[in-house]
């Protein structure tokens, strides 16, 4: 059964990689800098995984991402505007030891551009609000951003 269930994960993995729609990539925005990879549901839609393991901090973020109409500005350049929201799940630990877990959610807004000439990259910029409520003294934190990221996408 486990052989089973290994070959099926694999061949689902397999085919989003090698897909035009699965992205690799970095992304950065305040408090959570990582690993990113990114899946495009349609032209408009996308999903994204950020992953960020900074020594004792670590962070785990869902992030959707709502595009709207693309815009080709001067024929080598595409931009597309859109909405982001996500949520997240932070922990501090310290000799191996978890001292603090939060979780955050935001919402914000962004522009992925793309040059015509590199179509498998795709840059995002965006402006993001944040709120974190930690597990230590009930402690929360609201903080407004700016974010960044860099995908690479198979298949284009």
């Amino acid at each position: 059964m486990k052989t089973k269930i290994i070959i099926i994960f694999m061949l689902i993995v397999n085919s989003v990689v090698y897909s035009q729609n699965f992205g690799i990539g970095i992304q950065s925005s305040f408090y959570n800098h990582g690993l990113s990879a990114k899946i495009k549901l349609n032209d408009d839609n996308a999903v994204q995984a950020v992953v960020s393991l900074l020594g004792p901090f670590s962070s785990y973020t869902g992030r959707y991402i709502k595009g709207f109409e693309n815009h080709n500005v001067g024929g080598s350049i595409e931009l597309q505007p859109y909405i982001v929201g996500g949520i997240s799940l932070h922990t501090i630990t310290v000799t191996n030891q978890t001292v603090s877990s939060s979780f955050g959610y935001g919402i914000g807004a962004g522009i992925d551009w793309s040059l015509i000439s590199f179509e498998n990259f795709e840059i995002s910029n965006e402006i993001a609000w944040t709120n974190v409520t930690t597990a230590l003294v009930g402690y929360s934190w609201s903080y407004i951003h700016y974010g960044f990221g860099v995908h690479y996408y198979f298949g284009y």
